[in-house]
């Protein structure tokens, strides 16, 4: 019979497709005349009493030892013997062409039919029981390599799919093309085998693949006759349906028996197709299947998952099609194939789409296939691209969608502009890549999305002209696009006053009003009055296409009656900047620095700053960022600390730079925020680099990490009595602190509030605000320095830190804002009496008479653990004037030694949670760091070291140190944080 679809098989498949009669043209095999002798040879050097043989059934051997003999050829007894003789896998003697050659050269076509039947009934049986012909075990050999893991019953049921698949194949071809009276021969001797095992049925199908009501027969019997196979993984034999299949109504009912087998084995339905898919000639499946149903086949090829591995078009593992597969299936004339292309790559293939070149294919088809109703929601904006590239595509369009689809594709475009998602930097790629003004509007039009704004500088700087027509072109209402007009205006005067006339009323309105609106900054100061370095006309970098000089702010000249720098020098300016790092700066900086205005050049340098910001960060332009620290003045330095810690999530290299910038700045205000980075910021890493550039810099002042911490506490803003005043207009309020830096806030009267009251109607509402929002960061920095600060007086107690008398008034008791716990301490002269900080502001000692002190002395701050009577007189004191520590230092707990822990360089503790080191993690916060040996330690004056361990307490360095040679306050806080463990475990 022959099967007419009304077209042609690409030219592709042509051949390879499994042949039928009557079907699509196909080669027409010839049997090789050498293959008998050689099949004969083989048989006759192969030892078929070998003890190997033992587990085949007896008949089955005779048979085979009677084919090689030529004492009686049989089907049965030619399929026999071929099994035998073949080795599995890597080591197979003989190969399957020649089996199937010499069955057809030395017996002709219906000896072959039969022998290929034969075999199908050999190989397949329930379980392999007792009566199974086919029982041959596998060599050990096969077993190793790549496919050691699988079971040996799974590798050998391979090779005989293998066997069986190949073999029938060759003999279908054969089949297909002989002469009208063996064919006529060849079909009665398979119709015998209808009454066979179901094997030998579904091979009898596919051997003669025009007998639909055997297809039928053979699909409703699969499920069935398979549930007698446990986890057998007979892959070809259930598959063989599909490749004699004559509708889309077979090959459905065969995808829902196949389904029924594999749930029933309870495994994935990717297995069956390894055996075909791992072969050559994966296409066979896609091209018989188009010999058999025409177009009918797209989709089962496209959306069948079994079929879709089988014919190699889709990855084993992956449910979606390799760019190669869809590159072959868009061959298939009609509408199914390019539609699925469509439907499986726009979205998040865009690249695989475009790859493929659908509208180089077929204009017509592409765009009608792109506006259906139904196609997916990117489509609308692929088609949207392709007519802002070539308008007269929309002639393309359906006469019915046409002027809603034209009106529509802005809308999508720019809803797809605005999205997050991960194909908009393609998009906006693609629409980068289309030079026409429609193209450019679009993304004008969503100028305030991300990564948007970077490509419409890029273009303008390319197509300047369209730029001032399409930007002038859009409403005002788009604050963003509106802003990168005034840019484009200001930055190209030249070609505004060409362009002006040009452009269309309402468009060239906007345009002069801004003109008018821009005053050039003046008076201007004479090239004689300008530094020298920026006088020198030197070649410079190019300025980036995305800084606009004329919004820069004025930089004025100091003593020129507020003269600012030309615009000739704000270039030169920025060429200095471009060029200049912190490793090697310009020279000339320091010049300008001196010549100009401070406050100037920190608006000027975070302008620049903003501006690159504003076009995400280019990295060739860094300059930008370094210009702050080589410009700024402590002005910036809040804002930069918030931008960069902001940076420590997804762009830490940019946080570096920010670190470097602060350290180039090297003021009080820039290290305290540095101190700030290396104690909040998220990102443990960063952390330990800001703390690396503070010990940098403490080692470059000749200090101490802790001695530069001293310096360069804030101050909060505070008044030298430690006050603020927040105007409300008017109503004023004063904040003070109390010990721990928590905000105590009074009002005109001196009545203490609980917090700062809300605007009435009567104040004056943007001062009331603003100081709302002073008080909100004065609280934030507060409790940041708090933090810092009472750690850092602690420590100094601990470990006996000592200080100048200027040094403690300058650093801790006459500090605007560390006073408050500075004064609440008890202080010490070393070797002398203890003293507090009176009301006044002078030293008091025990008997509250004023303590005058050399600056040759020195003074620390008070431990109890030495002290004698006098800790009780002092504790006293403090009750009766009402003063709060803000950490324990005269109720502190003190540690005695005794005798035999003095003596000892190791104590037990127990806290009941060996092994357990999250129990010392806050250790690590009070001054101990982690060590080697699963514990804390930390170093004590005097050159000792102790350690903590969850089991045991120890002097660990200098070697032989006990307990009793720390001094006491060593000995007291080691077992004060040691004790503290066990009252927590």
């Amino acid at each position: 019979m022959r099967f007419d679809h009304g077209w042609d098989m690409p030219r592709e498949w042509r051949g390879v497709q499994l042949p039928r009669r009557g079907g699509q043209p196909f080669p027409v095999p010839l049997a090789d005349l050498g293959a008998p002798p050689r099949l004969a040879e083989l048989l006759a050097a192969s030892d078929l009493d070998a003890a190997r043989l033992s587990d085949y059934h007896p008949v089955l051997l005779d048979e085979a030892r009677s084919f090689a003999a030529g004492s009686e050829v049989s089907p049965r007894g030619a399929a026999a013997a071929a099994l035998v003789v073949a080795e599995p896998v890597a080591e197979r003697r003989v190969p399957v062409e020649t089996i199937a050659d010499a069955w057809l050269a030395g017996h002709g076509v219906v000896f072959a039919v039969r022998a290929v039947t034969e075999m199908a009934g050999m190989l397949y049986h329930p379980l392999r029981s007792g009566d199974a012909l086919c029982r041959r075990p596998l060599r050990p050999a096969v077993t190793e390599g790549w496919h050691g893991h699988w079971k040996i019953e799974d590798l050998r049921q391979r090779w005989e799919d293998g066997t069986l698949w190949d073999t029938a194949r060759v003999i279908r071809a054969h089949l297909a093309a002989t002469d009208d009276a063996t064919f006529t021969r060849a079909a009665a001797a398979l119709r015998d085998y209808r009454g066979g095992v179901l094997p030998q049925r579904l091979v009898a199908s596919f051997v003669l693949p025009d007998q639909d009501d055997w297809i039928e027969e053979d699909i409703e019997a699969l499920p069935g006759w398979f549930k007698g196979f446990t986890r057998y993984s007979a892959d070809v034999i259930p598959i063989l349906p599909v490749f004699s299949a004559t509708s889309a109504a077979q090959i459905q009912r065969h995808a829902d028996a196949i389904a029924a087998i594999d749930a029933a084995e309870g495994r994935y339905d990717f297995d069956r197709s390894l055996v075909l898919v791992n072969r050559p000639g994966g296409d066979e499946l896609i091209a018989t299947l188009l010999d058999g149903l025409g177009t009918e086949a797209v989709p089962l090829l496209t959306e069948n998952d079994v079929y879709r591995r089988q014919s190699r078009l889709q990855w084993m593992w992956h449910r979606e099609m390799p760019f190669e597969a869809l590159q072959r299936i868009l061959n298939i004339p009609g509408d199914e194939a390019p539609r699925y292309v469509i439907r499986s790559t726009l979205g998040h293939r865009q690249g695989d789409f475009e790859r493929l070149g659908l509208l180089a294919r077929d204009p017509a088809r592409t765009v009608r296939l792109l506006a259906e109703p139904d196609a997916p929601p990117m489509a609308a904006e692929v088609l949207g691209m392709y007519l802002l590239a070539d308008p007269a595509l929309g002639d393309l369009l359906p006469e019915a969608g046409r002027d809603r689809f034209r009106t529509g594709v802005g809308t999508h475009m720019s809803a797809a502009l605005r999205r997050d998602e991960g194909d908009r930097k393609q998009l906006i790629a693609w629409l980068s890549s289309i030079d026409t003004d429609e193209a450019f509007g679009q993304l004008a039009a969503a100028a305030g999305g991300v990564l948007i704004r970077p490509a419409i500088v890029k273009l303008a700087a390319r197509r300047p002209a369209r730029a001032l027509r399409v930007l002038a072109g859009l409403t005002p209402e788009n604050t963003a696009a509106a802003e990168l007009l005034r840019d484009h205006v200001l930055s190209r005067p030249e070609l505004v006053a060409k362009t002006l006339p040009e452009l269309p009323a309402e468009a060239r309105a906007r345009v002069e009003a801004i003109v008018a609106a821009h005053v050039p900054p003046g008076p201007v100061a004479p090239e004689s009055a300008l530094p020298e370095a920026l006088r020198a006309a030197g070649k410079t970098k190019a300025i980036p296409s995305w800084l606009v000089v004329p919004t820069l702010p004025a930089v004025r000249l100091r003593g020129h009656d507020g003269a600012v720098l030309p615009e000739p020098a704000v270039r030169r300016l920025l060429g200095m900047l471009a060029s200049a790092t912190f490793a090697a700066p310009h020279p000339g900086l320091a010049e300008v620095r001196d010549a100009c205005e401070r406050a100037d050049l920190t608006a000027f340098g975070w302008e620049l700053f903003a501006q690159w910001a504003r076009v995400e960060h280019p990295s060739g332009d860094k300059h930008a960022l370094y210009a702050l620290g080589f410009l700024g003045d402590d002005a910036a330095v809040p804002r930069l600390t918030e931008t960069v810690l902001g940076w420590t999530d997804d762009a830490i290299a940019r946080a570096k730079i920010g670190l470097d910038v602060l350290v180039a700045l090297g003021t009080d205000t820039a290290l305290v925020h540095l101190q700030r980075m290396a104690r909040t910021a998220k990102a443990k890493g960063f952390r330990k680099l800001a703390a690396a550039k503070l010990d940098q810099i403490a080692q470059a002042r000749g200090l101490s990490t802790a001695e530069l911490g001293d310096r360069i506490a804030a101050d909060l803003g505070l008044d030298a009595d430690g006050r603020i005043t927040l105007d409300y207009g008017p109503r004023r309020f004063t904040v003070s602190f109390d010990v721990k830096l928590n905000p105590l806030i009074a009002d005109a009267e001196g009545r203490r509030r609980k917090s700062l009251p809300p605007v009435a109607a009567a104040d004056d509402a943007t001062l009331a605000e603003e100081a709302r929002a002073a008080f909100a960061v004065l609280k934030k920095e507060a409790r940041a320095l708090a933090t810092e600060r009472l750690r850092a007086l602690e420590e100094a107690m601990v470990t006996g830190r000592s200080w100048t008398p200027s040094q403690v008034r300058a650093f801790f008791t006459d500090h605007p804002a560390v006073r408050y716990p500075a004064r609440a301490l008890l202080w010490q002269v070393a070797g002398g009496p203890a003293f507090r900080v009176a009301e006044d502001g002078s030293f008091a000692d025990v008997d509250d008479k004023t303590l005058v002190l050399d600056d040759e002395r020195r003074v620390t701050l008070f431990h109890p653990a030495p002290a004698g009577p006098e800790l009780a007189l002092w504790a006293e004191t403090f009750a009766d004037y009402e003063i709060f520590q803000p950490f324990p230092q005269l109720g502190r707990e003190v540690h005695r030694l005794a005798p035999e822990q003095a003596a000892a360089s190791r104590l037990p503790l127990d806290t009941g949670r060996d092994g357990d080191l999250d129990m010392l993690h806050p250790l690590a916060a009070r001054g101990w760091r982690f060590n080697a040996d699963g514990g804390v330690e930390r170093d004590w004056p005097g050159g000792f070291t102790t350690q903590i361990t969850p089991s045991d307490v120890s002097v660990t360095a200098p070697a032989g140190a006990t307990f009793g040679d720390l001094g006491v306050v060593a000995a007291s806080e080691t077992l004060r944080d040691a004790q503290r463990l066990t009252s927590r475990g």
